[in-house]
């Protein structure tokens, strides 16, 4: 699997350093790694970011 020009790039100029491997993943953990980065070319627009405002709401202080 190729991961896409700009998020290779974006995970080069941030300090993440060069991909090594990238590799379809089906469920489970995003904690097996020093980085994980989810693709859908298939997206909504916005699906990502309202995932994460969910996962926010998720995390925080029930009351």
């Amino acid at each position: 699997m190729n991961l896409p020009q700009p998020v290779a790039n974006f995970c080069r100029n941030n300090g993440y350093g060069q991909t090594r491997r990238a590799t379809p993943l089906g469920g489970g953990s995003p904690n097996s790694g020093p980085l994980f980065v989810k693709l859908n070319p298939g997206a909504p627009p916005a699906m990502f970011e309202r995932k994460a405002e969910g996962l926010i709401a998720l995390a925080a202080p029930y009351g």
